[in-house]
């Protein structure tokens, strides 16, 4: 995180361990806010499942791709 030395008009919140899983289950990825986009891609391929190599390119965690096309 990179904040101007003027701070943040809010709050900030750091994610902790439990938001940082990945699971496969069955042919759906269960993954918390705080993984790394690349993290997904990576476990969806070993699993077989097809549709989110783009997120290797894509840098930041599954909770701000979330947050931008939501």
């Amino acid at each position: 995180l990179i904040v101007r030395d003027a701070g943040v008009p809010g709050v900030v919140i750091r994610l902790g361990r439990g938001f940082n899983d990945v699971k496969v289950e069955g042919t759906r990825i269960r993954a918390g806010t705080a993984v790394p986009d690349v993290k997904v891609a990576r476990a969806a391929q070993e699993a077989g499942i097809a549709g989110l190599s783009f997120l290797r390119g894509i840098p930041g965690g599954i909770g701000g791709a979330l947050r931008l096309h939501g």
